[in-house]
């Protein structure tokens, strides 16, 4: 018979979108492993769910920081707009300007300090990312280089190859009954 075994993939707001699932005959997925493998693919998918958070995180934050620095700017141009407006000479004027020109040195702090905050939210997020693409190229019962580390390595050793005019060759082999060797 084939067994097959499968994990939700949820969104932020823990709604089904998707399903990871393994299946094979029931020899290679048996009944007693259905916890471990079950667990393995929950693991799975929620690293898949924190990655799309991050990245929507990561969008997010670059929409806040447009729309701050667009407010920053329009607030920026309604000072110069009055200053330009004072150019006539009054001798009251200078308070003005200073009351003009520390309105823009507060909006400029307040706009350095979000950009500090995103600029740290961003640093946190790579690292979330870096994180996530070094599982997925990991088996997560083996811990081992995976398929997709495999290809990638491939990929870079042929180009290197290549660039460098040596030869390559691959040999792979397939191995039945793996189990009896290992």
């Amino acid at each position: 018979g084939i067994h097959c075994v499968a994990a939700p993939l949820l969104d932020r707001h823990g709604h089904t979108i998707a399903a990871i699932t393994i299946a094979g005959p029931a020899t290679r997925i048996p009944a007693s492993k259905f916890a471990t493998i079950g667990q393995t693919i929950i693991t799975a998918a929620n690293d898949a769910a924190r990655a799309a958070m991050a990245a929507q995180q990561l969008r997010d934050l670059a929409a806040n920081v447009a729309s701050d620095v667009g407010a920053h700017n329009t607030f920026v141009e309604g000072i110069a707009d009055q200053l330009e407006a004072l150019n006539h000479g009054d001798a009251g004027n200078n308070a003005v300007v200073m009351e003009a020109v520390a309105k823009m040195l507060d909006a400029n702090k307040k706009l350095a300090t979000r950009l500090e905050d995103a600029e740290h939210k961003i640093e946190t997020q790579a690292e979330e990312i870096r994180t996530q693409q070094s599982e997925a190229r990991t088996d997560a019962l083996t811990k081992l280089a995976n398929r997709r580390a495999f290809d990638a390595f491939l990929a870079e050793s042929v180009e290197k190859y290549a660039r460098d005019g040596k030869p390559v060759s691959l040999v792979m082999l397939d191995v039945d009954h793996f189990k009896k060797l290992n």
